[in-house]
């Protein structure tokens, strides 16, 4: 009896013995960690979330990039992480990483990771054809830019690409968060806006990050900050993106903090926003921006003498003050009439004039366009 018992003492050790090497050869403690290794200086100076990690979370993030552009459904770490951290990594990586468009917001975690396994928003097969639609999309986009237009220039054209090209849309399809959405797709909610302008912005060379918040209003939203000639600006091309007669809206194409903080709010959990600062923006490129109501005769004139019906322009007064002076002044006191009728094509030519009017208080603009 005692041999026999032996003998199944001994079975048994040798039966939990290969159980606990494949548990434990499957959970990867026998694995070699991968190197860490880092994005190049090119690449890393373009995404300020990512220059914001300490070493150990920039070679996690690198790690996660390298694996999902390779489609691998599971992307060995080069450190064991926690949950807390891989949670944030991971979020980064699938706002910040616009090129990524085919993976799911949604992903696996657990209390220690080292394996991360990635789920896909399309079938693996059919990835590299939605990449490459997506790809030629977007060169025959930038095709039209050249090689003398400045970087503010560049902007302008893909801000008002994107408005023109994309209707704003919320449903649950894979792709309306994504910039395949918008781009290939054409329809899009507000992350699917931003991701889209900062994919073509980074083929261009120009900084871009999406940013997650809540509008004023409490509802989650996105939007982009870009640099453009050395200084960061805000920009929310889904809130430019009105969907009506007018698609010449630029009230948040280049915004400083001062205005822009009025109704968007960030969520800071992730990475810290740049300081906006610049009083640069659209209008002043634009010769549209009004310091004091000396300005606002000539600005007007200038205008209004070209427009033609169907056409329109925005204004932006440079405080609340001036917005407040200017509507008393030009809209409460017909001031704005005056010069349509004295200065317009279409009144030279005797047609009658319809015009409307959209009031932005909380960014001190003004959207004037003729009806047709």
């Amino acid at each position: 009896m005692k041999n026999i018992s032996k003998f199944i003492l001994l079975i048994s050790v040798a039966i939990f013995a290969v159980v606990s090497f494949n548990y434990i050869n499957k959970s990867g403690f026998f694995e070699k960690y991968p190197d860490a290794v880092y994005m190049d200086e090119n690449s890393a100076a373009g995404r300020i979330a990512y220059s914001q990690l300490n070493n150990k979370e920039k070679a996690v993030y690198t790690a996660l990039y390298n694996g999902i552009r390779l489609h691998k459904e599971n992307v060995a770490l080069p450190y064991e992480i926690s949950g807390d951290e891989y949670d944030k990594l991971y979020c980064l990586i699938e706002k910040q990483e616009s090129d990524l468009f085919y993976i799911s917001s949604s992903y696996k975690s657990a209390v220690r990771i080292r394996n991360a396994q990635i789920i896909y928003n399309a079938d693996k097969n059919d990835l590299k054809s939605l990449q490459d639609e997506l790809e030629e999309k977007s060169d025959s986009i930038l095709a039209s830019l050249t090689s003398d237009m400045s970087d503010y220039e560049k902007l302008l054209y893909l801000h008002d690409y994107l408005v023109k090209n994309c209707v704003y849309k919320v449903d649950d399809e894979p792709f309306s968060g994504t910039a395949y959405g918008c781009i290939v797709q054409g329809s899009a909610r507000c992350e699917g806006y931003a991701k889209a302008l900062d994919y073509l912005l980074k083929k261009t060379g120009i900084a871009c990050d999406v940013v997650i918040g809540t509008a004023y209003t409490g509802e989650n939203h996105a939007w982009n900050q870009v640099r453009i000639d050395g200084q960061w600006y805000n920009c929310d091309v889904t809130w430019d993106d009105t969907d009506d007669q007018y698609n010449g809206r630029h009230s948040y194409m280049m915004c400083n903090d001062l205005h822009f903080d009025k109704t968007h709010i960030a969520d800071k959990s992730y990475f810290t926003p740049m300081v906006c600062s610049s009083t640069d923006s659209y209008f002043t490129h634009q010769n549209l921006y009004i310091s004091t109501l000396d300005d606002a005769d000539t600005i007007l004139i200038n205008e209004l003498s070209t427009l033609v019906a169907g056409d329109s322009f925005e204004l932006m007064m440079a405080d609340d003050n001036v917005y407040k002076q200017f509507k008393e002044t030009y809209i409460d006191g017909k001031r704005l009439f005056t010069i349509l009728i004295e200065n317009s094509r279409s009144a030279s030519e005797g047609e009658k004039i319809s015009f409307n009017l959209m009031e932005n208080e909380e960014n001190n603009t003004m959207l004037i366009g003729l009806v047709e």
